[in-house]
């Protein structure tokens, strides 16, 4: 299972990042509007094609690339766009930044969520300049090229035969030309948007997209562009240019995917929660509930553990939460630990709901003990039509703030209790390592007249000390031998990740300090601060040298264990270099 989890975690990065990659380098205009017309995306075959750079365009409206239009106009296109129509421009005149004419062929969309809702506008736009031109030389010179990419098909207008097609023709089809002389253009459709009936008796060009069918039966969308009113003899005929628009297509849903979907766990992302929760707004549609979903403790993964183990509890959360409800009930994340579910029911629903949650929650930590999820759920619902959905959503959140405040000790205890197993067991010194730390603790504490709560600290300090390793990779806590320099520096990182998880929890806060400097040196050449002397806390200096001798005096995985008499004269020997010179004195006569 954590297998097929990762692999699709991992297929949807991979996804969004060729998808990145496929409209940076288009050479496609592929441009994003909101609905007041300005501009909200730009890509790199914008920036060619019209001359202006992403910071000059982004947040203009989209008038300035109708420069022969008047602003009425355009806002008239906005608005037909608005009304679920879409707009193809063929061999329009545009002017780039540096006043050159261009045409365009572009296709002007409204963009709409999984329930209809519309959520902006995307044009797409091709400069169709030079094509006008090869139009005007195959209209002069020859109907057709065979060196081009696409397909150039002459249409008799009468009976709708195909008179020539291109070397493109056949090789996409898959037909001989003679086969493709002897069929009509209707024997290549599948589908289409019904502009096509039309074409053979319009003079100016048409574009529109459809579906055609290969010979071997298999189709693929296309754009075709449609020149009409030509006369050749005594025949009316018109010509077409086919594109593959598979790309296209494919590239459209994958925009689709991302704008309202969270890259991370694959649910709804927080801008398409608002626009869901306007559209209830709208709809009336009565009654609403709302549930406010945190993960505890995730800051504290993070910093401890990484961000990749911050993300897998992200993921494993967005799971259970999603599980607990319909495919109808809408779930999204809102936010870097925050999940918020939208739904038509009932409080006593709700109440359910939340209680599937839970139980969900505890069966997911009976299978992964090392890594518990605790997650803070609030919930709120309204009938009445006249209380706005943003006040039921700060409800439920308010209560989810209120169990979080409840559940945030407890699920601290419960993080570091599972780091603290983790690191028990990865223990890569010797067992018992802690336990004798604790008695030699005791040992040397009395001799210096610790008492009370600065023995009790002492003792917790040799427990966890060394929490902070659940955070180094086992290739370093494991290896046999020494280590590189460079692992030597990430096992440092021990003292500050365990000092971070000691300051988040409560029982440990006290003692947070003295693990951030336990392996600081006497001689100021310790880690992480590089004090020196007394600036070191008298805590650190005892257990530096306590940790050193249980070190030495039992096995490590590079070395076997050092006589008790070797060890004594080895902790001599670094006296006033990484020791208290006093402390090992007193050290040597307690042992």
């Amino acid at each position: 299972m954590d297998f097929d989890r990762l692999t699709k975690q991992r297929y949807l990065e991979k996804s969004l990042a060729q998808l990145a990659l496929i409209v940076e380098s288009s050479s496609d205009a592929i441009i994003g509007m909101n609905l007041e017309g300005k501009i909200t995306s730009w890509n790199k075959g914008a920036e060619k094609i019209f001359g202006y750079s992403f910071d000059e365009i982004i947040g203009s409206h989209i008038f300035i690339l109708f420069p022969f239009a008047s602003f009425d106009k355009v806002q008239q296109l906005i608005m037909d766009i608005k009304q679920g129509k879409r707009v193809r421009l063929y061999r329009e005149i545009r002017v780039r930044k540096d006043g050159k004419k261009i045409y365009i062929s572009s296709t002007i969309s409204p963009i709409k969520d999984n329930y209809g809702s519309l959520i902006g506008i995307s044009e797409i736009a091709r400069d169709v300049t030079e094509l006008r031109k090869a139009e005007e030389v195959l209209k002069k010179y020859e109907l057709l090229s065979n060196n081009a990419h696409d397909i150039i098909l002459i249409v008799r207008d009468s009976d709708h035969r195909i008179l020539e097609a291109n070397n493109a023709a056949v090789k996409t089809y898959g037909y001989t030309q003679e086969e493709l002389l002897n069929m009509t253009i209707n024997d290549l459709r599948v589908s289409s948007d019904g502009n096509e009936l039309q074409e053979g008796n319009r003079e100016e060009g048409i574009i529109y997209e459809a579906v055609h069918r290969r010979k071997d039966g298999s189709t693929f969308p296309v754009e075709v562009s449609s020149q009409g009113g030509v006369e050749i003899g005594n025949e009316r005929v018109y010509l077409k240019i086919v594109r593959d628009i598979t790309e296209r297509k494919l590239m459209e849903k994958r925009l689709r995917y991302y704008y309202y979907h969270d890259t991370l766990t694959g649910i709804y992302n927080r801008a398409f929660f608002e626009e869901k929760m306007c559209e209830l707004e709208k709809s009336q549609s009565y009654p609403v509930g709302i549930l406010v979903c945190d993960v505890d403790g995730l800051k504290l993964v993070n910093d401890t553990m990484g961000h990749s183990a911050g993300d897998k509890l992200l993921v494993d959360a967005a799971k259970i939460i999603k599980n607990s409800f319909r495919q109808s009930d809408f779930v999204a994340r809102i936010g870097g630990d925050e999940f918020a579910v939208l739904l038509n029911n009932t409080y006593q629903n709700l109440e359910k709901a939340y209680r599937r949650i839970k139980k969900a929650i505890q069966r997911y930590n009976l299978s992964n003990p090392e890594l518990p999820i605790s997650i803070s759920v609030g919930f709120a619902s309204t009938n009445n039509r006249y209380i706005k959905l943003s006040e039921v959503f700060k409800e439920a959140d308010n209560n989810m703030y209120r169990e979080k405040l409840f559940n945030g000790r407890s699920s601290r205890n419960a993080i570091v209790k599972s780091f603290k197993e983790m690191l028990d067991a990865r223990d890569f010194i010797t067992e018992g390592h802690v336990d004798r730390l604790k008695s030699l603790v005791e040992r040397m504490g009395k001799s210096l007249g610790f008492y009370g709560q600065r023995i009790n600290s002492m003792r917790l300090l040799a427990k966890f000390h060394d929490i902070g390793k659940i955070g180094i990779p086992d290739r370093i806590l494991f290896k046999k031998g020494r280590l590189t320099p460079e692992e030597q520096k990430e096992m440092q990182r021990h003292c500050d990740i365990g000092h971070r998880i000691a300051r988040s929890v409560p029982e440990l806060s006290h003692i947070a300090d003295l693990i951030l400097k336990h392996h600081e040196w006497w001689n100021g050449k310790g880690y992480p601060l590089g004090l020196k002397g007394k600036e070191i806390p008298l805590e650190c200096r005892v257990l530096a040298i306590l940790d050193a001798y249980d070190a030495m005096t039992n096995d490590r995985p590079y070395r076997k264990a050092m006589p008790k008499k070797d060890v004594l004269k080895e902790l001599e020997r670094y006296a006033g270099i990484q020791f208290d010179p006093n402390l090992v004195e007193k050290f040597i006569k307690v042992i």
